[in-house]
């Protein structure tokens, strides 16, 4: 079934073996520690947290902006290390053992230490191990991108990037399941203490898949990833002479702005319809239907038709969500803004480092995935705005400037940035 829906053995350079090998252990990687993360999900779970943890608008809003600030921001200063040999991997696997650490060190602080803290002292030092724990994950991520290309053919990226996101969505079904029976019977902050233990324990089940991989210098990509000495030149070169990824940089940057208002949507929730901390899970299963209903179909479409298509998908995604937040009068209606916010996300991780691999060579890799990274994560301070606004104003009026930034991203997407694999483009 795997080399049917694969078709593995089509790929000259891929050795058939070793590539079935892989794509299990990508598939394992993925969908298990997609299962882990989901119970202490950024855009549903941790807001909730923040919430009951005494923190305020503003505090809320922080969470996605400090969660895309550490993942992508440190990425660019890492770009060299441990890389200048043919083989990524140790370097990878060193970093994702310490991101999947840093979950265990908040549910011992959770456990242990948040309840004898004042509320600002121990909100701040939440969002600062949260930010902590995104940016020592953010460290090997283009190493893992460089990595799962090396070893993935291009026209099977979308596909494995979409299979292994949907059972992890599926996976994260039950995960929902979990969360409210875990926030509904045991007390605060215990309860997200054992969401962020269980988290750590699935992540290292995952980490045993991607310990598992198999670089095979002799069947990959020859050059070694290119070092770059000077970064700010070499960023100023490529902004110069690469529009197609320049047009592109202003895409995610909108997209990233657009990212952040899914802070506010589960709080706005529970405050709208008076419902329980509990209803995070209920979040978590609805945006994971959404993730499924993507996955099935938006990695075909971008190995058939290139990932432009997708990225205009989860801009519109964005937009509806915003839109359904604030005409929705009753819970059924508003939770289809979580199915979009799933969709979008979908999108998020199958076509937005993939378009980006097909705008440079393979030894560029690593360095265009970091660089995009630290360029468009300020956008996401936006969230913080956004979360000083509602304290002036409202919910509805934030969700209306969503809106907007969406529709931009939407017309960008379709009048500017060029799909790479247009005939003309090869």
């Amino acid at each position: 079934m795997l080399s049917r829906l694969f078709k593995i053995g089509n790929f000259p350079g891929f050795d058939a073996i070793v590539l079935k090998h892989n794509i299990i252990m990508h598939i394992g990687d993925g969908a298990i520690f997609a299962f882990g993360i989901y119970f202490v999900y950024a855009f549903t779970i941790i807001p909730v947290f923040i919430q009951q943890a005494g923190g305020n608008s503003i505090e809320i809003g922080a969470v996605p902006v400090l969660w895309i600030m550490g993942l992508s921001f440190p990425q660019l200063f890492f770009t060299n290390v441990g890389n200048t040999e043919k083989r990524i991997k140790p370097f990878v696997l060193k970093y994702a053992f310490l991101s999947r650490a840093m979950y265990l060190i908040i549910a011992l602080f959770t456990f242990f230490i948040l309840n004898h803290l004042g509320r600002s002292s121990g909100v701040l030092l939440l969002l600062f191990l949260y930010f902590l724990t995104a940016a020592v994950g953010g460290i090997p991520i283009p190493g893992w991108f460089h990595l799962f290309s090396k070893t993935t053919p291009i026209k099977l990226r979308g596909r494995l990037l979409a299979v292994r996101q949907l059972i992890g969505s599926v996976l994260a079904m039950a995960a929902g399941s979990f969360t409210i029976l875990i926030l509904s019977a045991i007390h605060f902050p215990s309860n997200f203490a054992m969401l962020f233990l269980v988290a750590f324990i699935f992540m290292m089940i995952s980490f045993f898949f991607l310990s598992r991989l198999k670089e095979d210098d002799e069947l990959y990509e020859e050059d070694i990833t290119r070092t770059v000495t000077n970064k700010l030149r070499a960023v100023k070169f490529i902004l110069k002479t690469n529009k197609p990824f320049r047009n592109f940089l202003i895409a995610d940057a909108l997209v990233a702005m657009c990212v952040t208002a899914t802070a506010f949507y589960p709080v706005f929730a529970l405050k709208k319809f008076n419902l329980s901390s509990s209803y995070a899970g209920t979040i978590t299963i609805i945006s994971t239907m959404g993730m499924i209903a993507g996955n099935i179909f938006l990695g075909y479409l971008a190995d058939s038709q290139g990932h432009k298509i997708n990225l205009v998908i989860l801009s519109i995604s964005s937009l509806l969500a915003s839109l359904t937040a604030i005409i929705a009068n009753n819970i059924f209606a508003y939770s289809s803004v979580f199915f979009f916010v799933g969709i979008a996300i979908s999108v998020l991780g199958i076509s937005r480092l993939s378009f980006v691999t097909e705008l440079c060579s393979p030894k560029e890799r690593q360095f265009y995935i970091a660089m995009l990274n630290a360029i468009t994560a300020p956008f996401s301070t936006f969230g913080v705005a956004a979360g000083a606004i509602i304290g002036f104003l409202s919910y509805k009026s934030v969700f209306f400037i969503y809106i907007i930034l969406a529709g931009i991203s939407v017309v960008w997407l379709i009048k500017k940035v060029e799909e790479p694999r247009k005939p003309e483009n090869k």
